[in-house]
């Protein structure tokens, strides 16, 4: 990601804490989202239909279109398939309130609005999602940069003539978003007019695009269902913040990232934040991950490659990469395509370098979310450029607040919901403690582990009791869940903290006979020599030489071979 080499004037800062606490966002209309499929994709059509009936969406704004069948498209084609026919569709049946305009001069059908009932556009599987760029010579703008520009970009013009920002190329749902507006320029981005401004301002001639697509059909169908799921039940799981721990131009990115996680602590979930510069390693704890922030790879890691990694319903993850999406058909490049497949519900990400001031701000995004917004508007709040290389993947609708803590409280109790609702126990616990309501945190933990029992909400309460020293409380807490055995991948990082946790109290027996437990699961090799590293002291802290022997041998990488002789 990079930083662009020009100072641009701060826009006002939001207060995370005091935002979160203001009015939540209304209720949409489905008449006021549009939902295009391409016919040219097997499964396009379908996936439409389905997003069509979990919305209610009415029939008439299902528009169909036949368009390029692979990600990337020409600018001409997207013109020529995607642009002007959305728009002719949109007037035929009176979806849009506007007066029939010329071509520009570049090909693109134009309107004048007079009235936009419209709010959303579903871009569904198999619409191509990137724009290739053209010369810039060969679209020659200047006087319309100009007047995009007019004000706190303007020193940028000359900026997108040439070097590295002289680009052309966008993603298709930053074009769309400005489909009903009128001289857009084709070199460079747009400043997007409801950026880090409440949702329900005029919003005339934007439409706000969001994708339902990732490396499968399938794949998409089961996002539909994991965010209809999310809404219903509201999200159960940890929070996770990774920041990159560069300084310099990356100073930024990790200012939001620290941002984020305060949203994150504010709604009270449990959090992991990692200020070191390398992304969570694969043997972290990573159990339950409802909401993730980080950055910077290129590729999905860590925890998401671990065999079996599923999200819980409802996820929110996004990674910030200069081209986390630039397949977003791939399962395992990038990152939106792979958290798609691993069943995610919401996400977003860039098809090509969209430098670091002009992609998603994710503090605005994770803060809008916690406030009841809706993902569309939350994600367009948090994006300052539009025609530019963003995409946001989910249903434009869909809310993972929509409800309470207290009535996630109040369902609790469910048997096939236990292992889910010990999160939402120790998101009140947190929020408790946030209050300075220790006691009653601890009352909750102890009701909660009698309801909802399970090893991270043991290892919360534990900690709790540790805290306010009463170490044979904590372990009373904790040692019965050494006897349990970890669910799936995603709970082998929980069971080594329980572990460490247990050897440092004192019960060195159970917290050796959870590393036994991890040696024995059938694991990815550098993910088991890792655990084993932490496994060693707590092995000889358990009378255990010849095991803290074996491991350490195990853990400890070949002698180089000697050099060959050199020849006389």
């Amino acid at each position: 990601m990079l930083s662009i080499p020009h100072k641009l004037l701060t826009l006002g800062a939001v207060s995370i804490i005091g935002f979160i606490a203001g009015a939540g966002a209304q209720e949409v209309d489905p008449a006021t989202v549009v939902v295009v499929a391409n016919k040219s994709v097997k499964g396009s059509v379908k996936v439409a239909k389905a997003y069509q009936a979990l919305r209610n969406i009415p029939e008439n704004n299902l528009i169909l279109i036949r368009t390029e069948e692979t990600e990337r498209i020409t600018r001409e084609a997207y013109i020529e398939t995607i642009h002007n026919p959305l728009l002719e569709e949109l007037l035929d049946r009176g979806l849009l309130d506007a007066l029939p305009g010329k071509k520009d001069e570049f090909g693109r059908k134009t309107v004048s609005v007079l009235k936009n009932p419209l709010r959303y556009m579903v871009l569904c599987y198999g619409v191509p999602s990137h724009i290739l760029k053209k010369p810039v010579e060969e679209l020659d703008d200047l006087n319309l940069r100009r007047s995009a520009l007019t004000g706190v970009y303007l020193s940028l013009v000359d900026q997108f003539s040439e070097g590295l920002m002289a680009r052309n190329e966008a993603s298709v749902d930053g074009e769309l978003a400005l489909l009903l507006k009128r001289d857009m320029p084709m070199n460079g981005f747009v400043p997007n007019p409801l950026f880090n401004r409440p949702p329900n301002g005029p919003t005339q001639d934007i439409i706000r695009v969001t994708r339902l697509d990732g490396p499968s059909e399938k794949a998409v169908l089961r996002m539909l269902d994991n965010s209809r799921r999310g809404e219903a039940l509201g999200l159960k799981g940890r929070a996770y913040v990774d920041e990159d721990g560069r300084k310099g131009p990356y100073e930024e990115g990790n200012t939001w990232m620290a941002n984020t996680a305060l949203v994150f602590k504010t709604l009270g979930f449990d959090l992991d934040h990692d200020t070191a510069r390398k992304t969570f390693p694969a043997e972290a704890r990573f159990d339950a991950p409802v909401l993730y922030a980080g950055w910077y790879a290129g590729n999905i890691t860590g925890p998401f490659t671990l065999p079996g990694f599923t999200f819980p319903p409802g996820a929110v993850a996004a990674h910030l990469h200069s081209f986390s999406a630039k397949s977003i058909r791939s399962p395992n490049r990038g990152w939106v395509g792979p958290m798609v497949e691993r069943g995610v519900s919401a996400t977003f990400g860039n098809v090509a370098e969209p430098y670091l001031k002009f992609t998603h701000r994710f503090d605005l995004f994770f803060a809008a979310l916690g406030n009841g917004w809706t993902l569309a508007d939350a994600a367009y709040f948090a994006l300052p450029a539009l025609s530019w290389q963003a995409v946001t993947i989910g249903d434009p609708l869909y809310r993972p607040f929509a409800v309470s803590l207290d009535t996630q409280l109040e369902n609790t109790g469910d048997a096939t919901q236990i292992l889910s609702d010990q999160y939402v126990v120790l998101r009140k616990m947190n929020r408790l403690l946030e209050a300075g309501e220790t006691k009653e945190a601890v009352r909750t933990a102890g009701r909660g582990m009698q309801k909802t029992p399970g090893a991270a909400l043991g290892l919360g309460r534990a900690r709790l009791l540790e805290e306010q020293g009463k170490t044979d409380a904590a372990l009373r807490a904790l040692s019965f869940l050494a006897q349990l055995d970890p669910m799936d991948s995603m709970e082998w990082g929980l069971y080594a903290e329980l572990g460490e946790t247990l050897n440092r109290l004192g019960d060195t027996k159970n917290a050796f006979r959870i590393f036994e437990k991890l040696e024995a699961i059938k694991m990815p090799e550098k993910v088991k020599l890792a655990f084993l590293r932490r496994g060693i002291p707590i092995a000889e802290d358990a009378g255990r030489a010849d095991i803290s022997v074996d491991w350490r041998v195990r853990v400890t990488p070949p002698p180089p071979p000697p050099p060959p002789p050199e020849s006389e």
